[in-house]
Parts: structure tokens; C-alpha cells; sequence
């Protein structure tokens, strides 16, 4: 996070058209009043999305779902039983014209149940029973089939999701964490995204990680085998009420500011334009991005100048109906730095370096592992620091949270003790900031990630 600090906030709001409530509503919002001229500009552009509280009554696309398990031999046990369970109880949460398959792997994968409409599918309790933990992991091969088996029922209006259940790391086949975030992308374009679940306490993180975030979908840490199911049958639950799909985030920066890098949710970018994608939209959402630019110096810059231009586009699940919503902000300027400074918005200042905590923790953690841990602590004091010069200028703003989580990652690294940090469940944590924001129908079991005492 650069020194230099001028903050644009574009703050984007909607709710769901013709469902009883406000028309969607795309509102851009400067983080402070004032920039200060002639100078250049740090600019950290935040853009939020707002749902309603609307939704159908009623399904109206249907459930295309993929049960992805793991049956490796470290799955032996409470985990397996706890699996069999869950997909059992799956189909309670289904209607019968969504469509359901179960596909397994261990050394090899196998297509335990084929896809079918629920409506047609005969008992599978047996199939089910008959899952035995042994072998290695074939994650990469247990992928693929998986997305061949909802190829089966995608439709036009269909939502599409893997659900994996994971519990240690591949050994067999696709092993890099590249090559699965290349996959997840892949499964993206033909709408097709991941709900990433990390069972117990030795599954590779970085990896469901990836391929949540590549495909759209989610990934979250569930140590307790008892929880499984609660957090698949919420999130069926939540899929059950997508009033959109094909959301589709647009923010341009005008001549003269170049993105630098984009904080949390991926995106696709060149020099002033990124992409944000979304797989659907869900009532009671909240979801945030945050993009890093640069404003050169001695521009033509009047005291009223557009900033960028934004837009959000979708389509409606019920109707088809292709929804697009733009807008653009403005900056003014000023030759008071005191005046500049005094126009900050707290809340947006503190929002972005949630974000950045969060990028730069993740990558720390991986030159850790690659074994450069004086590059990982590097990274870490360099936020440290810029958190720290931010507190110095501008009194009103405490970021003592966000200098925790930093400074816990410091110790455990300076010490060689980076277990004692629970990876797994920070990480889950860290991907529900940046890539699902806030939502009353928000599914899972909650993360804690601390120190041990």
C-alpha cells in the first residue's frame, strides 16, 4: 500500500427491479471531498453492491448440482460418515426438477450417482453406503467428471455448482495450485463455479482457495465433521433464492489514472478498466472491490473533473430481462493538503486496508512455504508500516484490528511457529471478507483464526 494517500470510493448500492422494492440503484461516492491539485494521487476506488431483501417466492431456475467427496483413506471414519450424511440429507434441499449427481475420488474417480432430475432418481442410499475411504487423491480428474456430469442438465437459465468436499492434499494428477486456478477458470466461462470445503485439518487451503475464487464460488474451513452438512444444506439454501446470474461489475478510470492492482476479489484488467464477475446475485448481499490506482501528476485536472465511470449489468433469473445500471463520479481539488486530509471518510480508508491485510497476509504465507521467510516478513512490515503512517496523518482513523492480524502473522513467522496459527480457518476467513462481503443469509460455520495461548 503506497504512502501517498488519496482515496476515490465509488459505492455502488442496488436492490432487485419489480419485485416490490426500490428500483436498482447505482450510487458512486468519493471517499473525501477534496484532492489536492497538481500532485499524484494514490487512489483507492471502492465498489459495493447491495441487495434487497426480494426474492421470487418461488425457485425459479433449477438446481444444477455436482457432489464432488473425497474418499482418499484419510477420509476413514467420523469425516466419511459425516459425508455420507450430508449427501443424503442433500436431496431433501433439492426439488424435483433440479438435477443431482454424485461423483467420488480417491486414486481413481468414479461417478457414484449420474446426473439426473431428482424427480427420476431412484434409491441411492445404497450407492451412497457403498463409499469406502482408501487410496490416495485424485482432485484434478475428480474435477472434470464432476463438470461432465452437470454439463448433462446446463441450461440457459440453470445455476451450476460443484460442491467439494476435501480433506487433504492431491497426489495423484493435477497438483499445482496454477493448473487448478486455470480449471476453475475454465469451469467459469461455461458458468459452472466451486464451493470449495475444507474438511478437518489437512487440506490444502491455497488450493481450494484458488479454485473458489477462479470459478466464482466459495470456499470455506469446517474442522468439526458435524458441521458439514449444516454448511452445504445453507448454501443449497441460498442458491435456492439467485434472483440473477451473469452479474458483471465495469469501472473505467478516465485519461490520465492507471489501475494498479485490484485488493481481494479477482478481476480482469488493463490499463484504467477492470471486470468483476459474479456467478449470481442473492437477496441480502453486500459485496465489495477494491482497485488501487494512480493519478499522474500535472494533469489537466479542473477543481470538477470525472474520475471514472462505472457500471453493473445482469440478467433477471424470472424474465430474462437484461438489467444496466450506469453512472459516474466526480473528484474536486484544492491547494490545502490540510483541507484534503480533513475530507477523508474513515469508513472507506479502513475498508481498504482490510482488503490489503488480507492480500498481503496470503502472500506472506506462500513465500513462507516456498521458503523464503525473510520476503515474507518483509511484506508484512512494509503494511505494517503504511498502516502505521496512516494512523500518524489522520487521527480520527485506528486501524489497532488490522495491525493485530498483521503483526500475529509477524510473530509466528520470527519464531519458525506458523502452525500455531490456524491456516485453514484464517484463510476461509480472509476469503469471506474479499470475495462474499456481508449477507443475512451469509452460510457456514464461523472461522477463528488466533494464536494459541
Amino acid at each position: 500500500m503506497r504512502r501517498s494517500i488519496g482515496l476515490l470510493v465509488a459505492v455502488l448500492f442496488f436492490s432487485p427491479t419489480g419485485w416490490g422494492e426500490e428500483l436498482s440503484r447505482l450510487e458512486l461516492k468519493l471517499d473525501r471531498g477534496y484532492y489536492v491539485k497538481d500532485l499524484q494521487n494514490t487512489i483507492y476506488l471502492e465498489a459495493r453492491i447491495h441487495t434487497g431483501g426480494t426474492s421470487f417466492g418461488q425457485r425459479r431456475s433449477r438446481l444444477n448440482v455436482a457432489m464432488l467427496v473425497d474418499r482418499s483413506g484419510s477420509m476413514e471414519g467420523e469425516k466419511l460418515g459425516e459425508t455420507k450424511a450430508m449427501l443424503r440429507g442433500a436431496l431433501d434441499q433439492l426439488s424435483s426438477n433440479d438435477a443431482f449427481s454424485i461423483v467420488s475420488y480417491g486414486s481413481d474417480t468414479r461417478v457414484d450417482s449420474p446426473a439426473m432430475v431428482v424427480d427420476s432418481l431412484k434409491a441411492i442410499d445404497p450407492l451412497i453406503e457403498s463409499l469406502v475411504a482408501e487410496g490416495g487423491s485424485s482432485l484434478g480428474d475428480g474435477i472434470a467428471e464432476a463438470a461432465m456430469q452437470l454439463r448433462k442438465h446446463r441450461e440457459e437459465s440453470s445455476i451450476n455448482r460443484i460442491f467439494l468436499v476435501s480433506d487433504g492434499k492431491p497426489t495423484k494428477g493435477l497438483r499445482d495450485l496454477e493448473g487448478f486456478a486455470d480449471l476453475a477458470g475454465e469451469l467459469a466461462a461455461e458458468g459452472i463455479a466451486i464451493s470449495a470445503i475444507g474438511l478437518g485439518d489437512a487440506f490444502d487451503e491455497e488450493i481450494l482457495y484458488s479454485l473458489a475464487s477462479a470459478s466464482g464460488g466459495t470456499f470455506q474451513s469446517v474442522p468439526n465433521p458435524d458441521d458439514l452438512s449444516k454448511v452445504v444444506f445453507e448454501e443449497l439454501n441460498q442458491l435456492n433464492q439467485a434472483f440473477a446470474k451473469d452479474a458483471v461489475l465495469e469501472i473505467v478510470f478516465d485519461s490520465g489514472i492507471v489501475i494498479d492492482e485490484t485488493l481481494g476479489r479477482p478481476a480482469e484488467t488493463s490499463r484504467r478498466r477492470a471486470f468483476f464477475r459474479f456467478d449470481h446475485l442473492y437477496p441480502h448481499q453486500e459485496l465489495s472491490v477494491i482497485l488501487q490506482a494512480t493519478q499522474s501528476a500535472g494533469g489537466r485536472f479542473s477543481f470538477d473533473t470525472r474520475i471514472a465511470r462505472a457500471s453493473l449489468s445482469y440478467t433477471r433469473l424470472d424474465s430474462g430481462e437484461a438489467i444496466r445500471i450506469e453512472e459516474s463520479v466526480r473528484a474536486r481539488y484544492t491547494d490545502s493538503t490540510e483541507h484534503s486530509f480533513e475530507s477523508i471518510d474513515e469508513r472507506v480508508l479502513k475498508a481498504a486496508c482490510s482488503f490489503e491485510v488480507a492480500n498481503t497476509i496470503r502472500k506472506a504465507y506462500r513465500l513462507y512455504d516456498e521458503g523464503k521467510p525473510r520476503r515474507a516478513l518483509s511484506e508484512l512490515k512494509k503494511t505494517a508500516r503504511s498502516f502505521r503512517f496512516i494512523e500518524a496523518e489522520f487521527e480520527a482513523i485506528e486501524l489497532d484490528e488490522q495491525l493485530e492480524e498483521i503483526n500475529r502473522s509477524i510473530e509466528a513467522i520470527e519464531s519458525r511457529a506458523l502452525e500455531v496459527i490456524d491456516r485453514k480457518a484464517l484463510m476461509s476467513t480472509l476469503y469471506q471478507r474479499t470475495h462474499r462481503g456481508v449477507s443475512a443469509n451469509n452460510s457456514g460455520v464461523k472461522a477463528e483464526a488466533n494464536l494459541e495461548e
